[in-house]
């Protein structure tokens, strides 16, 4: 498993999300709304069996700036971010296809940690965190 090919899956899986920058590294300048995504955990041996057969997990937090912490419709795009169902949903986006382009065996977003204020490059947005899991080989 490599995290590069999984950090590129992900990206191309985000951005079928009509307007969405997706940024797989940090960034000096940020166009919101945005994506960033941000390996938090590696795990090598996440099941148990043959060496050649375990599983390792990838854990990412996938966060989305929506705009300036100012910004009133920010609040409102996030519904659609955070829904479980529609276009512009993170969940729909990355579980359509869970093996990210033949990227990993499966990936899923298991819940969203935190929303509120970000601050990136000494900018404050309006955000929400998303922790993704990606299993693979």
């Amino acid at each position: 498993m490599k995290v590069a090919t999984i950090r590129q899956g992900l990206q191309t899986a985000l951005e079928t999300i009509d307007g969405l920058n997706v940024y797989r590294h940090g960034q000096a300048s940020i166009d919101a709304p945005a994506c960033l995504l941000v390996v938090t955990d590696v795990e090598y041996n996440a099941s148990m069996g043959e060496a050649t057969t375990r599983l390792a997990r990838c854990d990412f937090d996938v966060v989305i700036l929506i705009g300036k912490a100012d910004e009133l419709g920010a609040f409102e795009l996030l519904d659609d971010y955070v829904a479980s169902e529609g276009p512009r949903s993170v969940k729909v986006a990355v579980e359509t296809d869970p093996t990210l382009g033949a990227a990993a065996d499966q990936a899923f977003i298991r819940s969203v940690d935190q929303i509120g204020q970000v601050e990136v490059s000494g900018t404050d947005y309006f955000g929400v965190s998303f922790k993704c899991e990606v299993y693979g080989r």
